[in-house]
């Protein structure tokens, strides 16, 4: 598969063009596309998250990838314990080239308005891939995304609340 190929085909995915959700998942040619389109998703939050560090030509692509394996493992974990039955390769393959929704990262805040629709996307690949019911595909996609919503949260009053008490040189 041409990269050009795989990015056409990442575009029908975003698209949910499910007969291309299908294909891609049952192509191992379609693997390396996918990770290198992640990765590129990665680098194309450089100017937005990384504010053009030097550091964030690295980070962005890793990070990019660590979802992209990570992610991708929490949702067919959470899919086969909803009973459906899929591959996590296929997963990858598809998740990874619909990543080229990332791409638009690189125009601020439209990048990140957009990129929400990755979590219908990540739906509809579930449904699609593990013969989910819409149901279970959305709390699939949705308990991880809370999960890490809520730690976040916690993290963030709790570094608030140390640093007022540092401030007030309650620790010091």
């Amino acid at each position: 598969m041409s990269f050009s190929e795989a990015v056409s085909k990442g575009i029908e995915i975003v698209r949910l063009n499910r007969a291309v959700i299908r294909e891609v998942a049952a192509d191992p040619l379609a693997f390396s596309p996918a990770v290198l389109v992640a990765a590129l998703a990665g680098l194309a939050t450089w100017p937005f998250l990384f504010r053009f560090a030097f550091h964030g030509l690295v980070t962005g692509p890793l990070l990019a990838l660590a979802l992209l394996f990570l992610g991708g493992l929490v949702f067919h974990f959470l899919a086969t314990l909803f009973e459906g039955r899929g591959e996590y390769l296929g997963l990858l393959r598809a998740w990874g080239l619909s990543r080229v929704l990332g791409w638009l990262w690189v125009i601020p805040f439209v990048g990140l308005v957009l990129d929400l629709w990755s979590f219908v996307v990540a739906v509809v690949l579930l449904e699609e891939l593990y013969g989910l019911k819409r149901t279970q595909a959305v709390l699939a996609v949705a308990l991880p995304m809370l999960t890490l919503f809520v730690l976040t949260a916690i993290f963030l009053f709790n570094l608030v609340v140390l640093g007022g008490l540092l401030s007030l040189g309650r620790f010091s």
